[in-house]
């Protein structure tokens, strides 16, 4: 059982580690991981769809995907600065995510064939004609 500070109710967890304190560490980055796999399959790349079985091609699937998915979200922080952010997503909202808007941007550029130059380094930058 595990009470953090700011809550009011206990939160039970089950786990098979020894260390109590190390299930509740894991427990607190347990949202950012399932946003991640929710990307990567549902919200994104559908991955569940595939057929692989084999744990060498799936391993190199989720590799593929993970490098894609920090492309789309490098898009998703730098598409408020395109010129034609307008055209895909409304400035008067912010209702979608980094990783969804990156996809938009991503996908508004390849549609129309737009050129892009996609730096990523230290000093990320977008530059779009």
């Amino acid at each position: 059982m595990w009470h953090g500070r700011r809550y009011k109710a206990p939160v039970y967890l089950v786990t098979s580690l020894e260390v109590p304190q190390l299930a509740c560490h894991y427990y607190k980055k347990r949202f950012k991981i399932e946003t991640l796999f929710g990307d990567l399959k549902s919200r994104g790349f559908n991955i569940h769809r595939t057929k692989v079985s084999d744990p060498e091609r799936v391993k190199n699937l989720l590799l593929l995907a993970c490098l894609a998915f920090i492309l789309v979200l490098c898009f998703g922080i730098a598409a408020p600065m395109l010129p034609f952010y307008a055209k895909f997503c409304r400035k008067d909202r912010c209702d979608c995510s980094v990783f969804s808007l990156g996809l938009r941007a991503l996908t508004h550029c390849v549609d129309r064939a737009l050129p892009f130059c996609l730096d990523i380094s230290k000093n990320f930058s977008l530059n779009s004609s």
